[in-house]
């Protein structure tokens, strides 16, 4: 064994009972800084039907991003980050997602679609 490792002492954690009898008197100590309880089974139980379908914080609801889709030009998306060549009724470019010569990223503004057939990305206007 080497010295630094000989020379180190063990640091003991306290039992579990000891930590939550300390946590207890930081609640009673700070009462208005205490952590916040989640709500009982019969409290959300007894929520209106109409409180129970809002979205949960953090998630954007399907219908926003559906809307949001249909507003959105795909062609304009990409096109601001890439320099999109017309194809026939479809845009041809090099994928933004890989190194390529020639272009094998297809945007489709009908489909309102992107796909590389190099590297095999896809997605929609709002993946991208």
């Amino acid at each position: 064994m080497s010295s630094s490792r000989a020379s180190r002492t063990r640091i003991e954690r306290p039992p579990p009972s000891a930590l939550r009898a300390s946590l207890a008197e930081a609640r009673a100590r700070q009462p208005d800084r205490a952590l916040p309880r989640p709500p009982r089974a019969s409290t959300i139980a007894s929520l209106p039907a109409a409180l129970t379908l809002l979205p949960v914080a953090g998630r954007i609801p399907q219908h926003f991003i559906d809307e949001l889709i249909a507003r959105t030009d795909i062609v304009e998306v990409i096109g601001s980050r890439v320099q999109l060549k017309r194809a026939g009724r479809e845009y041809k470019a090099c994928c933004p997602f890989h190194d390529e010569k020639t272009p094998s990223f297809w945007v489709s503004p009908e489909k309102q679609f992107y796909h590389c057939f190099g590297c095999g990305a896809h997605g929609t206007a709002s993946a991208s």
